[in-house]
């Protein structure tokens, strides 16, 4: 019997490597092809005093393949292969121009455009607090954002003004923060608040606020109230972190493929939010709208909860080794992984966390309520025995929860607590 006409043959391995040698040499072919398109595209920018580098760009090409993508490569592999491309052409562009791409002339981290050169000034950016996050966006926006500002940091660690803390990133005082085009509050909730109370009234009139805050209401209230006129001010979330703080575990690529939550206000409209969601697009993340009494309610049972859990359980696990007669975790049997994985949590800092279960109390306590009254009924159903029933109920949340009802555009690979673990990031 013939083979069917629809079914390929198996082949040796010597022709399946036969067949990749010949399309590589069919891709090599089209990088150099779309290399000579981009420098085209640059030189075309230049010529008529535009920023060659479009943020917004890498995400719309993006964007475009993954909608025509039927595979066998899945929106992951394809994303990560692009972007890394795009990278690449990047990097060559810069080479090949002497510089960063869209500042021609300009170092990075310079004043500003040298005269003569056409192109239009800089705005500027600066960010406020650069721990982790302040310092990751930073690091970000200094690769993806460096054709349209200039990326200023101000921090009470760094002392002095104008100092280098990287590639296009110096130092600002605060007069200088007060007078960004864009400014990012990337504080723990508390400290932004008191820095909208202290200094909302002196943010120049037409400049776009936008925070990284845990919680939503008390910081979008507090701006309504204390922002000037003509300051507009966007709440926002990035849903990703790590276990380990401070600028220097910052990373230029933590918010690649994760959420960012933008809660609009009183105070924005649609040319401010447009701004903050090109920022965090350029940075990597995938921008959603919420208002934000819903991201605090969300996020007090998705995020919260979690912690709190996590902190109990490490505390109920103190007690049941000394109920089971050893002195500590030392002179206990060992832990099996499902313990491990419950108590990740556990490590996160309570002077970070006072901050963001203060602001959300209201619904964290009835998400607290919501547990108690499950762990009752498992322990009703221990009593009677039936406990099938709640196990069925509960892994179909959890087949709920690995598959979100949200387009490919918008899945993000990450959990939501606080630190990182071995199989994504995870944020507050």
């Amino acid at each position: 019997m013939s083979p069917s006409p629809n079914k390929k043959r198996p082949r040796a391995l010597t022709e399946i490597r036969g067949s990749i040698d010949s399309l590589d040499d069919r891709i090599l072919e089209l990088l150099n092809e779309r290399a000579e398109a981009v420098l085209e595209a640059g030189a075309w920018k230049q010529a008529r005093g535009r920023a060659v580098f479009d943020p917004g760009r890498e995400t719309r090409i993006i964007e475009r393949l993954l909608e025509r993508n039927r595979g066998p490569l899945d929106a992951a592999a394809l994303e990560a292969l692009y972007r890394g491309l795009i990278a690449g052409f990047r990097a060559f562009e810069e080479r090949v121009n002497d510089g960063p791409v869209g500042e021609r002339g300009v170092e990075s981290g310079a004043d500003g455009p040298e005269p003569g050169k056409g192109s239009p000034p800089l705005r500027t950016l600066a960010v406020v607090g650069c721990g982790l996050m302040g310092g990751s966006f930073a690091k970000a926006a200094s690769r993806s954002l460096a054709g349209k500002y200039r990326l200023f940091v101000h921090d009470t660690r760094f002392t002095e003004a104008g100092a280098v803390v990287g590639p296009g990133l110096r130092t600002c005082d605060l007069s200088a923060v007060l007078a960004a085009d864009l400014i990012l509050l990337a504080m723990p909730v508390n400290a932004i608040v008191e820095f909208l109370r202290a200094h909302g009234k002196s943010i120049k009139a037409g400049a776009v606020v936008f925070d990284f805050g845990s919680t939503k209401r008390v910081i979008c209230k507090t701006a309504e109230t204390h922002c000037r006129d003509g300051v507009a001010f966007i709440g926002g979330h990035p849903l990703c972190g790590k276990e380990s703080a401070g600028f220097e575990n910052s990373d230029a690529e933590l918010f690649r493929g994760t959420a960012f939550l933008l809660t609009p206000t009183s105070l924005s409209d649609d040319g401010s939010v447009a701004l903050v969601s090109e920022a965090m697009a350029a940075v990597g993340a995938r921008v959603l709208a919420v208002e934000a009494g819903a991201h605090d309610k969300h996020l007090a049972f998705a995020s919260h909860l979690p912690q709190m859990v996590a902190t109990a359980l490490c505390l109920s696990a103190a007690e049941g080794w000394k109920d089971g007669g050893w002195a500590d975790r030392r002179s206990s049997p060992p832990f099996p992984p499902s313990l491990l994985e419950m108590t990740r949590l556990g490590k996160s800092s309570g002077r970070v966390w006072s901050d963001i279960v203060a602001s959300n109390a209201d619904h964290l306590s009835r998400a607290i309520e919501w547990m108690k009254e499950h762990l009752s009924a498992l322990q009703r159903g221990l009593d009677r025995g039936e406990i099938d029933d709640l196990f069925a109920a509960a892994r179909a949340v959890r087949i709920s929860i690995e598959k979100p009802a949200v387009s490919k555009n918008e899945e993000s690979p990450n959990d939501h607590n606080h630190e990182k673990q071995s199989h994504g990031r995870s944020v507050a």
